[in-house]
């Protein structure tokens, strides 16, 4: 499926290559709204920001690792609907960005969890979060050395 997915979204069919990655998702466990709103991403915005605050910078650094399957196969799909979300439903794509970083901080961290963070910390710099969007923006690219990966689905 995740071919499929990628390939409908290389042939520019992209709100058909997110209607089967959020299939997917669902059937991972980890569904995505059908719907949002400005309030519904502020409200997820101070959930993530509550979920990180619990834990320093330096434990997030050396966090345990994801180890499930079925989260790291979420993750990957996550990656993947990641532009296609961004260019189709840019309502949808903060979503995608924090169910990667609830994901990693429910499950540990995976090679997919750092360009989550840097997605996060952009989208807390887009709605006029500078301080914040820079941390977790610098703290997805320091992750991408402690991970050792640089695979982006």
């Amino acid at each position: 499926m995740y071919i499929t997915v990628s390939a409908l979204s290389y042939a520019s069919r992209l709100p058909e290559s997110i209607e089967k990655g959020m299939i997917i998702l669902s059937k991972l466990g980890q569904p995505l709204p059908e719907s949002t709103s400005d309030a519904d991403i502020d409200s997820c915005i101070e959930q993530t920001l509550f979920m990180l605050n619990q834990n320093s910078d330096r434990v997030l650094m050396n966090y345990k690792r994801m180890t499930d399957s079925s989260k790291i196969k979420a993750m990957k799909f996550l990656t993947r609907l990641e532009t296609p979300c961004g260019m189709a439903r840019p309502d949808l794509q903060p979503f995608v960005a924090m169910k990667k970083v609830h994901l990693s901080l429910s499950h540990g961290m995976c090679q997919f969890s750092p360009v989550g963070f840097a997605h996060f910390g952009a989208l807390l710099a887009r709605r006029g979060n500078i301080p914040d969007g820079y941390r977790y923006s610098k703290m997805g690219k320091n992750l991408l050395s402690v991970i050792g990966s640089n695979e982006v689905a």
